[in-house]
């Protein structure tokens, strides 16, 4: 089954394997912790402190309700890695097919909870009141599209699982270019379209992702690993089983970091709202330094699984 950019890794030298497969990692990466950057820039450069610091308080927020999930579907690139290598073709798309229709309903789930809940999980952190409807503003539209942020994310684990990384990469350049040109847009409202402003920046995050998930959605239909058939979109138990168990140590891992990053964040929210933007903006730049250890990871966990 040959996909697209696959990288075979049950053959050839392991090094060059390595480099080839995470360099395009890298730079994809770099291009998403890129994009938040740019969300901040815009937002921080035409709406002031207190809108900067409400992205800021808001990313902790989303990410303990996501954490688990992002961290399940590595599960998911192990999985698929590990089918590929074995020639196991059927339980390859079964995989696919199971994984798009859970984080789909997780997702929807999620998004429910995140409509409800948000307000108050920003008031138990004690978020400036200066800042607190800003960021209930960036949660509430970014919860309507949380089902695409999952649906993005898992469709760069199946590639990446397929030994893939270009093809992530390519709709990763796409979503950030969306991204970019729709910022200013909705941010500070170019005509025709209304000033949003945090709203607008997390409204361009969602129909980038969501253009990129959909377009990878085609890709996988495209190149025969994925139909649209009740037998490949309906969860097979057992796929879901093999998921947890690979999965639940790492989806344990990113509850306990999101918990300590919202710690945190309440701790800072102490000293009010241009304290919170100034953690904020130090925080996008610091997110860089961890880049090269996950893609790593990442490239050995596709490598690995394979064999």
């Amino acid at each position: 089954m040959k996909v697209g950019h696959q990288t075979d890794f049950t053959t050839g030298n392991i090094p060059k394997h390595l480099i080839t497969f995470s360099i395009p990692m890298l730079i994809g990466n770099i291009l998403q912790t890129f994009y938040t950057t740019v969300d901040s820039i815009w937002v921080g450069r035409f709406l002031g402190p207190e809108a900067l610091g409400a992205v800021s308080v808001s990313n902790p927020v989303a990410f303990v309700l996501i954490a688990f999930v992002l961290g399940l579907g590595m599960a998911v690139n192990i999985m698929v890695a590990q089918y590929l290598g074995a020639k196991k073709h059927l339980e390859l798309k079964h995989t696919i097919g199971t994984s798009i229709s859970i984080f789909t309903l997780i997702g929807a789930i999620l998004t429910v909870i995140g409509l409800i809940f948000h307000q108050d999980i920003l008031e138990i952190i004690q978020t400036p009141e200066t800042i607190l409807p800003l960021a209930s503003s960036y949660l509430f539209i970014y919860f309507w599209g949380l089902i695409f942020v999952f649906l993005y994310n898992t469709i760069g684990g199946i590639l990446r699982g397929l030994g893939d990384s270009k093809t992530p990469l390519l709709l990763l350049v796409y979503s950030t270019i969306i991204n970019i040109i729709l910022d200013p847009f909705l941010i500070i409202g170019i005509p025709p379209f209304p000033k949003m402003g945090v709203a607008g920046a997390s409204l361009a995050t969602i129909i980038a992702q969501a253009f990129s998930g959909l377009l990878g959605i085609f890709y996988i239909f495209r190149m025969n690993l994925f139909h649209f058939t009740r037998e490949f979109l309906y969860p097979k138990i057992e796929l879901i089983k093999v998921m947890l168990k690979i999965g639940l140590p790492a989806g344990a891992q990113q509850t306990f970091v999101s918990l300590g990053f919202l710690v945190l964040t309440a701790f800072v929210n102490g000293f009010g709202d241009k304290v919170v933007a100034a953690y904020g903006a130090s925080t996008r730049i610091d997110n860089f330094s961890f880049l090269p250890a996950m893609t790593f990871s990442l490239a050995i966990s596709s490598m690995t699984g394979q064999n």
